[in-house]
C-alpha cells in the first residue's frame, strides 16, 4: 500500500518502520517509524482493498434501503449520509487538511492543546504521516491519569473548553470526538508550581462539519493555571 500510494518501498522512504501497527480501527492502521531525518512519525495507513469492498457494501445497503422501510420510514438518507462521510474518512488528504485547520484555530492554546504536525511529502489519499507524540493516555483510563498525577477535573474541563470553542467560535466541529481519538499527556507546568499539567492532543480528522459560529462567543484566552476547577 506503500508502494502504491508514495511510489516507493517503505524500506526507501523510513529509515524503520515497524510492521506491528500500535493502533488499528475499521478504515486504516498506524504503524509508527523514523525518518531518514531521525524523525519519529506515525504512518496511518489506509487497508488496500476498501475503496473496492466499500463501493460493493454500498451498492448492497442502496438495494436493502429500497425494499426494507421499517413502519414506512425511507432509510435511503441514512445509507446516503453514511456514505458521504465514509468518502470524506477515506480521503486522507482532507483530514491532514482538517488537522491543519485545526491547528492553525487552536493554536493559541498552546501548549496546552496540540495537533501532529503533517509531513505532506508522506501524505497521499491513503497514507497518512504525522509527527508521533509518545506517552499518550486514553481519557478513559482513569488509572493511567493517577498515574500521570494528572487531576480529572482539569482535563475534563480542558476537554470541553477546547470542543466548545471548535464548535461556537469556529464553527470547526470535529464528528468522530471518542476516546481512541482524544488523548492526554502530562506535561511540566512552566511556572513550576504545580508540577504536571493536562496537554489534549486530538487524533483523527477525519471527519468535521462546519456550523455556524457564534460572533458573541470569544475564543479562549488564555487557561487555567491555579485554583480549583471551575464548575
Amino acid at each position: 500500500m506503500i508502494q502504491e500510494e508514495l511510489g516507493r518501498p517503505a524500506a526507501e522512504l523510513f529509515a524503520a518502520i515497524e510492521h506491528t501497527p500500535v493502533a488499528a480501527a475499521s478504515l486504516a492502521q498506524v504503524h509508527r517509524a523514523t525518518l531518514a531525518n531521525g524523525t519519529s512519525v506515525a504512518v496511518k495507513i489506509m487497508y488496500p482493498s476498501l475503496r473496492k469492498d466499500v463501493a460493493s457494501d454500498f451498492s448492497v445497503l442502496r438495494t436493502m434501503a429500497g425494499q426494507i422501510k421499517p413502519g414506512g420510514f425511507d432509510l435511503s438518507w441514512l445509507v446516503n449520509d453514511l456514505e458521504e462521510a465514509l468518502a470524506m474518512e477515506m480521503d486522507f488528504t482532507r483530514e491532514a487538511r482538517n488537522a491543519e485547520a485545526s491547528a492553525a484555530r487552536l493554536a493559541h492554546m498552546a501548549p496546552a492543546v496540540k495537533v501532529p504536525r503533517v509531513l505532506w511529502e508522506h501524505t497521499t489519499e491513503g497514507i497518512l504521516t504525522m509527527e508521533f507524540v509518545p506517552g499518550l493516555i486514553k481519557l478513559s483510563d482513569g488509572a493511567a491519569l493517577a498515574r500521570a498525577a494528572l487531576d480529572p477535573r482539569e482535563v475534563g474541563e480542558l476537554v470541553a473548553t477546547t470542543f466548545a470553542e471548535m464548535a461556537l467560535c469556529h464553527g470547526h466541529v470535529h464528528g468522530d470526538p471518542h476516546a481512541g481519538n482524544i488523548y492526554v499527556r502530562a506535561r511540566q507546568d512552566p511556572a513550576g508550581s504545580r508540577g504536571v499539567r493536562p496537554q489534549l492532543v486530538l487524533l483523527d480528522h477525519g471527519l468535521y462539519h462546519a456550523a455556524a459560529p457564534r460572533p458573541d462567543i470569544r475564543p479562549a484566552s488564555g487557561l487555567r493555571t491555579a485554583g480549583p476547577p471551575a464548575r
